[in-house]
């Protein structure tokens, strides 16, 4: 069952609800995944930066109310990049 469908079934008014995933990437990989995904060149098409002084080194949604629920993610996250990637095409 979806995450949104779990939400309106079994959630309560009111409450808000992060739908996370468990995996935890830095953004080299997610930018690693995305260029071999695409069949690109990483070197071409990944561009180096130096961190902002007050960048946050680490993003965390706190998924816990939808454990709560017993919702789980249907599909691995790199099954949702390919899934999302080929369904943008319909846009």
């Amino acid at each position: 069952m979806s995450a949104l469908d779990i939400i309106l079934q079994r959630g309560r008014v009111g409450v808000i609800y992060n739908i996370a995933s468990p995996t935890e990437l830095t953004m080299k990989d997610l930018a690693l995944l995305l260029v071999k995904m695409f069949n690109l060149n990483p070197e071409e098409h990944i561009e180096y930066v130096r961190d902002r002084a007050f960048n946050d080194k680490r993003y965390n949604i706190d998924g816990g109310k939808m454990k709560d629920l017993n919702w789980q993610p249907m599909v691995s996250f790199e099954e949702g990049l390919r899934k999302t990637s080929t369904d943008s095409a319909l846009f």
